[in-house]
């Protein structure tokens, strides 16, 4: 689709290639998509907000190697994928453009990259091309911001390198929330007002995304809950068709018709939550 609609040559990345001017190299699925100085890095690090390829990784490790020379773009996208990467870019010095809220057909990512990084520009798709080409032209600062360690080494955590071990306190203090993928608990990490959470295995969390994943495992958990309650129920039905004293049918009786009201309770609780 890309190649289409342009007249650059269009590439799956791959691992190792040199970065090469005038070629555009799309990360390939399940593999982040970083850089590693003057060439491309195809890794399997750990997941960032459920995804990989992530966006905040490939933005982070532009960041690191690039500096200044770094123009990080948010398009139209749910939740808030996007906005570690961009604060990245501009804590190095680089350039933040983002696609207007009132343009993009999901408004959530540009709007959370504007709630966090101060932009350097705000633009519908149209205007960007122009934007990028004056942006390019400007000349670079004399000084280099340096990176911080934190981002030095989650750059090293999506290289899939073993960075926690001895830079995990650097990166902030433990959370009271347990990482859904592997349960390990979540490191805390705070710059300025974006707040993020990372486990000792490497998985990263933007709050949004941390949300609708507990969401999801308590909708897992009630489902799960009224499986069991109805299979205990059939159980029972199985069990009352079977017995021959009246004693215990009424008991079965008794047991089938709290189930009935357990499960009753159970479905309300999930619909309100």
């Amino acid at each position: 689709m890309l190649a289409r609609a342009t007249a650059f040559p269009v590439v799956d990345a791959s691992d190792g290639a040199p970065i090469v001017r005038g070629k555009v190299c799309v990360a390939v699925p399940d593999r982040h998509l970083l850089f590693d100085k003057n060439r491309l890095r195809i890794t399997r690090g750990p997941k960032e907000n459920r995804t990989r390829p992530a966006i905040d990784a490939l933005f982070r490790s532009a960041a690191f190697n690039f500096g200044p020379r770094v123009i990080g773009i948010i398009l139209t996208g749910t939740l808030d994928d996007g906005t570690a990467g961009l604060w990245a870019v501009k804590d190095r010095g680089g350039i933040a453009i983002v696609q207007s809220p009132s343009e993009a057909v999901f408004s959530s990512m540009p709007e959370s990259a504007l709630r966090h990084v101060a932009a350097d520009a705000v633009l519908p798709i149209l205007d960007m091309p122009a934007a990028i080409a004056r942006f390019s032209a400007e000349t670079l600062p004399e000084t280099e911001i340096q990176a911080s360690p934190i981002m030095e080494i989650e750059t090293r955590i999506a290289m899939n390198e073993d960075a926690l071990n001895e830079g995990e306190l650097q990166l902030g203090p433990l959370s009271r929330y347990t990482c859904p993928e592997c349960n390990g608990t979540l490191i805390q990490l705070a710059e300025q007002s974006l707040v993020r959470y990372r486990c000792h295995v490497g998985h990263a969390y933007s709050p949004q995304t941390l949300f609708g994943l507990i969401t999801e495992q308590i909708d897992m958990a009630f489902s799960q809950v009224l499986r069991a309650i109805e299979d205990r129920t059939r159980l029972l039905r199985d069990f009352k068709h079977q017995a021959s004293a009246a004693d215990a049918v009424e008991r079965y009786a008794k047991l089938i018709a709290e189930d009935e009201g357990l499960a009753q309770q159970v479905r309300a609780l999930s619909n309100n939550q």
